[in-house]
């Protein structure tokens, strides 16, 4: 009687470690889980803000190229004003 309860414990033992290991191994496919989606939130951050970064250099590059032409058109009215006279 006294082997059957000892099997048992044994066997009652077995399966508290068994399921400890499985609770484990399910914290660290969360813990996982959490990693990948924070670093898939960068990465989509970083995209963004490339994409934005791209879009003021365009902008600014588009306002250089608007400054030389209104400075290019002043220079031009000048002469013409320069010819007449």
């Amino acid at each position: 009687n006294i082997c059957n309860l000892q099997d048992q414990q044994q066997l009652l033992t077995k399966i508290q470690a068994k399921h400890l290991m499985e609770l484990g191994l399910q914290d660290q496919q969360q813990l996982l889980t959490k990693i990948q989606a924070k670093h898939f939130m960068e990465q989509r951050l970083q995209d963004q803000q490339q994409h934005l970064t791209k879009m003021q250099v365009k902008h600014l590059m588009e306002l250089g190229l608007q400054d030389q032409q209104q400075l290019l058109t002043k220079i031009q009215a000048k002469h013409l004003m320069e010819l007449g006279l």
